[in-house]
Formats: structure tokens, sequence, C-alpha cells
């Protein structure tokens, strides 16, 4: 016997209850991912989970130099400081400790692996792997420069993180470099002109596209390959107290 179609919303929830024992969930009644606020009142303000949701995939397009780097740090520094971890994997970028101290990230609570000759996707999804794994972290960044994430490996990260409660934050060059469907919040800073917005492209309960109106800032990145880091170490006395040391080199006559 064929089913009357369904003409409005009390048709559906009637139906579900009495096929399905189900019910529809009242707007009240919607949580979203609790987040990690990014810094950017506005933004954070028009994210249902207020900043990069827990257990998610937030997906950054970027050209070089937009601050997308600059607006992950502002969310690890509130991080950092209260005790809490967070990584960074890198691409074809390597990201400056010395900036990252300078925006108020704790590098003692900030963890970062270097991808070495293998950037390839396959060695980016073992190092997140192991990441997730440990449990240590609240949030990861993650550098794919020109790469492209396959739909495949990101499912698996999807669900990495779900079960770890992490906040991944994946960067990108590349437009579409991700499938939308994958992440739950997609933001476009390609514009390094203006610097002064954000395309919202995806967020989960909001309209879209959106955008929203941010404070232009900068963040120095170490390009290319390095024979030499800055060290940086601290004092019991804290961030104050942090010295800057060089590690010595030595030339052979």
């Amino acid at each position: 016997m064929r089913k009357r179609p369904l003409h409005s919303i009390e048709d559906l929830r009637r139906d579900l209850n009495e096929t399905h024992g189900l019910d529809l969930l009242r707007d009240d009644q919607v949580k979203p991912s609790t987040g990690l606020a990014t810094g950017c009142f506005a933004l954070d303000e028009f994210l249902a989970s207020g900043g990069f949701p827990c257990g998610e995939i937030s997906l950054l397009e970027a050209a070089e130099g937009a601050g997308a780097c600059t607006l992950w740090l502002d969310c690890v520094a509130r991080i950092t400081q209260s005790g809490r971890r967070a990584a960074w994997v890198e691409g074809d970028f390597q990201l400056n400790p010395i900036s990252a101290f300078q925006r108020g990230v704790d590098l003692r609570n900030l963890f970062i692996v270097g991808a070495g000759d293998q950037k390839s996707s396959k060695n980016r999804l073992w190092i997140l792997q192991e990441l997730f794994s440990s449990n240590l972290f609240d949030i990861i960044g993650c550098d794919l420069g020109g790469a492209r994430l396959p739909l495949r490996e990101s499912r698996s990260l999807l669900t990495q993180a779900r079960r770890s409660g992490t906040a991944l934050v994946i960067f990108s060059r590349h437009s579409r470099a991700t499938h939308h469907e994958i992440a739950s919040v997609v933001l476009s800073l390609n514009d390094i002109h203006s610097n002064k917005h954000i395309q919202v492209l995806r967020a989960a309960h909001r309209p879209v596209p959106n955008q929203i109106k941010r404070r232009p800032k900068h963040v120095d990145f170490i390009t290319g390959p390095i024979d030499s880091r800055f060290l940086l170490s601290r004092t019991d006395e804290g961030p104050s107290a942090a010295r800057l040391q060089q590690p010595r080199l030595s030339a052979s006559t």
C-alpha cells in the first residue's frame, strides 16, 4: 500500500514517530560542537561552535601572506597559555617559532613536526594519525601547501578527529583542496591585498557564503629548508624572562 504524501512538518513528525519511534528535534535541542575561539570576535560570534569546532575538520583556503596562520596562532596562544597543547605539521612553509612566541604562544606547549623530504599525503596522514592517537593535543594545524587531500584520507582524518575530540585545521593554497562536505568549517582568505575580510564558505547551522570583517595582522614564515633554527628557551620566571639563543656555528679553516 502506497503511503499518502506528507504535506506538513506535523505529518512528517507523525510519520517518523509511528514508523520508527523517532521525533524531530526542536531548534533549542540542536547542540553544535564546542569550539576553540579564533580570537576574531566577529568570526567566533558567527560560527555556531564559537571557533574552530572540536572533533571536526576546519579548512582554511588562503594564499601566502593572507593571514590564515595568524588566525590559527591567535587560537593557539589561548590554548597554550592555559596549559593545553597544540601541534603544527609543516608543509611547504615552516612556522617561525619567534613569531609564534611574539603572538603569545607558550612554546612549551606547541609541538612542531617537520614533514622532512617526504611531503606526500601518505606521510602527512601517518603523522596526523600518530598525533590523534596520542590524545595530547586540543588543536592540530596541518599545512598542505600546494598538495590536495584525497577524499578517502579526508574521511579517515575526520573519523580520528571525532574519536579524539581534537580540532584539526587544514591549510591550503588551493581552492577545493579537500572536499567541502568533509570540513565542518571552510574559510577563504585569498585576498592578500585587502586582508580585511574572511569568506565563510561552509559553517554548520549558518547561512553561507558570508563575509566576516577582520583586523589585518601579519605573521612571519621561514621559507624553504633551514640548516639551523633559532632556539627559544625559557626560565621558570615566565615569558618575560625568555631568552633568545642562536646555535653555535663552527667553520673549518
